[in-house]
């Protein structure tokens, strides 16, 4: 992520949120989908 500057959140949802980024290299915006918490392996 140090390739990227976090411009501001586009969006939030139950499990994640979005973010507006800018690529330092190129200078293009992207849009970053972030997960708010880490899921353990269900079942075995």
């Amino acid at each position: 992520m140090k390739n990227y500057k976090a411009i501001g959140k586009i969006g939030e949802g139950t499990f994640s949120e979005v973010m507006k980024m800018q690529s330092l290299r190129d200078g293009n915006y992207y849009a970053c989908k972030q997960m708010k918490q880490r899921f353990e392996r269900l079942g075995n």
